[in-house]
């Protein structure tokens, strides 16, 4: 086997999957109708990632901001949905948590109009024109739910030895 196909055949490690979400998010821009949104490049502290949106009309006029946080490994890399019956296509990765995990946190959702905390509609979804690219950013985060999952069992195993 050639070094290239070595590279070619070496599954990425965490910290570049990340990287490649986090500098994919940066200043992403998606126009719908009547809004735009932007994302904010995530803040990712090891498997923990919080990823901000902010809604303006497409004057310019703010309309929301939202901000979840959650634990990847907390996401069940088998049901990231992708939306295809629109011309956006959504990728909702916080449809179906795994049992026992802490839902993602919402209270920061801010309506330019009112402030509600513990908005139940704010998820962690992310828009996209193009499918190829949703399902690549869908595989991007299923592998890091995985590695994210496998770091954390390999800690409670370790943690359990101690005792």
């Amino acid at each position: 086997m050639s070094h290239a196909q070595a590279k070619e055949n070496e599954v990425p490690s965490l910290e570049d999957t990340l990287q490649w979400v986090a500098e994919n998010l940066e200043n992403y821009q998606f126009g719908h109708h009547t809004l735009k949104f932007t994302y904010f490049r995530p803040i990712i502290n090891g498997c923990k990632i919080t990823i901000t949106r902010k809604t303006e009309t497409l004057s310019g006029k703010p309309n929301d901001e939202s901000r979840v946080t959650g634990l990847l490994s907390d996401i069940d890399p088998d049901f990231i949905i992708i939306d295809n019956a629109d011309s956006i296509i959504p990728v909702r990765l916080d449809a179906y948590l795994k049992k026992n995990s802490t839902p993602f946190d919402r209270q920061s959702y801010i309506h330019y109009y009112k402030e509600i905390s513990n908005y139940e509609d704010v998820t962690l979804t992310i828009y996209f024109h193009s499918l190829t690219f949703a399902n690549r950013f869908k595989r991007a985060i299923a592998h890091a739910a995985k590695l994210c999952a496998l770091q954390e069992a390999s800690k409670s195993r370790k943690e359990k030895e101690l005792f």
